[in-house]
């Protein structure tokens, strides 16, 4: 049960790991679109992402 468990646990990884690489390439094809300012301003959202969706679940 628990090797199971593991493999399906590995498997869901990798397939977000993959979501995020390809999630990764499209921000820098936007980025090499835009200048550096607006590069500066994704970065800081992408930053300040996972705490705000963190503290909207502790409400």
């Amino acid at each position: 049960m628990k090797c199971r468990f593991l493999r399906e646990a590995d498997e869901l990884l990798s397939n977000l790991s993959v979501c995020f690489h390809h999630n990764i390439t499209v921000i820098f094809r936007v980025i090499r679109v835009h200048d550096r300012n607006n590069f500066i301003l994704l970065v800081t959202m992408f930053g300040r992402t996972p705490t705000y969706h963190s503290s909207r679940s502790e409400r």
